[in-house]
């Protein structure tokens, strides 16, 4: 038997290549397979486990039959009464299997090809077990189905209950097979505890929340396609602190939900994994494209990429995100240490409650309303290319969190960012400071938005000491922004504004370039500062068809406005 290829026709991906990431969109109908085809292995042994042996099951259409101990069967439901591993295969149409073990057993369901369904329940149903693992044996296809088939609704609505896969204590999914869940009733596979996904291939489609686990989700591994009309995956438990988290650290995601792709309550930390997440349903392109979806959902439920009520850590991993709402949003503190990132949404790429953080990575952010916003706004390394049809990078100052009290600051020590704002480029509406990193501000063509803004009737203050920066505006002088610099720089504005599309350049007096840069719209001044500048040289500045020689201006924090040289310089 092919296997290779039941699984290709079953799984049905449609990849989509946008920006450089490659994109799996889940079709619900290739998912699950016009001509799915059930193989039905002879029933064995399961393999050795760290559990005591008890049953081998075989499942018949409507016949359920037991070899060994710790199972029963009565009419439409197999109940497992204590710990031990347990095989399982067959086909059983409107057939359950209950866990009803000891409080600290350990049951392992070992699933060698297995197609059970039932109209109105669970078909598994943990009561009561210490721990109940799913394994997936080696090349078998196993289908678990609640409901019947149907078109799944939007996120938020509908008020049914049930999951396909639900169990009251902890559950763990594991082995090389394949399982395909569908939860038409509410959720795929749903645990009041924790649920753990270490490897196997999980292909879900849920009315509600594709995967749940209220005190925690951990993956580790495995191939995961979810199809969800609510949440992705969701851990919203709040009934002791360290409750509704979500951790991965390695694993390939596709992620289709009407809801949030990842949602925690408390804690979100990724450090591994491939991503493609499009949360707010099918068909949301369009309306990313439109700018304004995103930000008038007032009533509507909860549209973004990762969200978690509390912490976002993100140090690995490769994620394509297209959201309606926020790509990434963390209620507190969002620290970015590294992986890749491509966005696309109709709201802010990057928010954050309290501090946005970003130490690492590569972010690009090729469509969003504002690219990163935070109350305190740091960024300290990585690799940021910024596009927003308002504010690049704002620091707006949170009500709540570590931010609470503080003035806002948005502070560049390290790191290469290119912004290109339909607003402010950087935008604090308290203090900003550039220290260090190269930072290219590709700035907006109205009168009302600067390449640079800070809070100065908020008594924030201003300061460029390091880095390199060359700031684009296409309508101010930015003579405005000289007190800003404490180290030497240079500016000018053109008669006539440069087309969009022009290149940009400073070159030396030996006419070698410092910086070259094609911009995306109209360009009327230039500001240039860089460690490297000379004082009293002259410089090339040149956009378009239009070239200036300028000199350096010295920092009014040097006290030197006069355009001489002392003896000693």
């Amino acid at each position: 038997m092919n296997r290779k290829g039941n699984l290709a026709a079953a799984v049905g991906l449609l990849i989509v290549l946008t920006g450089g990431i490659v994109f799996a969109i889940l079709s619900r109908n290739s998912l699950l397979g016009e001509n799915w085809e059930f193989p039905v292995p002879p029933p064995s042994a399961p393999e050795e486990q760290a559990v005591e042996e008890q049953a081998v099951i075989l499942l018949d259409g409507d016949r359920v039959s037991v070899s060994g101990a710790g199972a029963s069967v009565s009419e439409e439901v197999l109940t497992i009464h204590r710990g031990g591993a347990y095989s399982i295969s067959g086909l059983w149409e409107k057939g359950r299997i209950v866990v009803d073990a000891g409080d600290k057993d350990t049951v392992i369901l070992s699933l060698r090809g297995v197609k059970i369904s039932h109209p109105s329940e669970a078909v598994i149903q943990v009561e009561n077990a210490g721990h109940t693992r799913l394994v997936l044996e080696g090349d078998t296809l196993n289908r678990l189905q609640s409901g019947e088939e149907r078109a799944l609704p939007a996120a938020g609505e509908g008020d049914a209950s049930g999951a396909a896969v639900y169990a009251k204590g902890d559950l763990s999914i594991t082995g090389s097979g394949v399982l395909q869940v569908l939860g038409y009733l509410n959720n795929g596979i749903h645990t009041a505890r924790r649920l753990t996904v270490e490897s196997g291939e999980l292909n879900v489609v849920a009315a509600n929340n594709a995967l749940k686990g209220k005190e925690s989700v951990t993956v580790s591994g495995g191939s995961l396609s979810l199809l969800a009309g609510g949440d992705g995956i969701q851990s919203d438990g709040t009934e002791k602190e360290d409750w509704g988290a979500v951790s991965i650290s390695d694993g390939n995601f596709v992620i289709q939900s009407g809801g949030d792709g990842i949602q925690a309550e408390t804690r979100l930390e990724i450090t591994g994994g491939v991503f493609a997440i499009t949360a707010g349903g099918e068909g949301i392109a369009p309306l990313i494209s439109s700018g304004e979806a995103g930000r008038d959902r007032e009533g509507l439920p909860s549209a973004k990429g990762l969200k978690s009520g509390g912490e976002i850590r993100i140090s690995e991993g490769s994620l394509g995100i297209d959201s309606l709402e926020d790509a990434l949003h963390a209620g507190d503190d969002l620290r970015i240490l590294g992986g890749s990132f491509t966005i696309n949404t109709a709201d802010k790429g990057v928010h954050a409650g309290s501090q946005l953080i970003v130490g690492g990575g590569a972010l690009r952010i090729a469509r969003s309303y504002e690219g990163l916003e935070g109350g305190q706004v740091a960024i300290n390394g990585g690799e940021l290319s910024i596009v927003s049809t308002e504010d690049g990078i704002n620091a707006s100052g949170g009500p709540s969190g570590n931010g609470a009290g503080k003035l806002p600051a948005l502070r560049i020590t390290g790191g290469e960012v290119t912004v290109n704002a339909g607003g402010d480029g950087l935008d604090s509406n308290g203090d900003l400071f550039i220290e260090g990193g190269l930072v290219i501000l590709d700035g907006p063509e109205g009168e009302k938005d600067r390449a640079i803004d800070f809070g100065k009737e908020n008594g924030g203050v201003c300061k460029i000491s390091g880095g390199i920066l060359l700031a684009l505006d296409g309508s101010a002088s930015m003579a405005d922004l000289d007190p800003c610099f404490s180290q030497r720089f240079l500016r000018r504005s053109f008669p006539s504004p440069i087309p969009a599309g022009s290149a940009v350049r400073i070159l030396d007096g030996a006419g070698q370039p410092l910086l070259e840069y094609t911009s995306s719209k109209p360009v009327s001044s230039v500001a240039f500062s860089s460690p490297e500048l000379v004082f009293w040289e002259s410089y090339q500045v040149t956009a378009g068809d239009q070239t200036a020689v300028v000199e350096t201006v010295a920092p009014a924090s040097s006290g030197r406005w006069f355009p001489w040289r002392l003896p000693w310089e």
